[in-house]
């Protein structure tokens, strides 16, 4: 049974999850168009969520935490570069049929799937080794 502070961890990042997929949607729906605030947000909330959730107590996390966050970055950061790697080849694709110039949009959906990659990587482990 996960302690206190893990249950109101869980609770606190599940609503602000909620909070910002429910605003998210009213716009959509209204709609607005989706602004990169909105992603922003859910980049920062999504990886506390998978955090919170990845771990059944604090001794838990403080005893095998270390490891595994170290083996998710080094699996994190390849895949990355791969990412990476393909956005430029869809930015040359894009610029070599005449297309409209891309280069921003493809910087930040990495940089979004950067930010949320490590935890999810992170629990992805945690949920294996069990």
């Amino acid at each position: 049974m996960p302690s206190p502070l893990q249950l109101f961890r869980r609770a606190a990042a599940s609503a602000a999850v909620l909070c910002i997929l429910g605003l998210t949607i009213t716009k959509l729906y209204e709609g607005q168009p989706l602004g990169t605030m909105e992603l922003f947000l859910l980049s920062l909330v999504l990886p506390t969520l998978l955090n919170a959730f990845a771990w059944k107590s604090m001794e838990e996390e403080r005893e095998r935490g270390k490891a595994i966050a170290t083996e998710s970055a080094a699996f994190s950061y390849y895949v990355l570069l791969v990412l990476l790697l393909l956005m430029v080849m869809l930015d040359l694709w894009t610029e070599s049929r005449g297309g409209d110039h891309v280069s921003s949009m493809p910087l930040v959906v990495v940089l979004l799937i950067a930010s949320i990659l490590q935890s999810a990587v992170e629990w992805w482990k945690i949920r294996k080794r069990r």
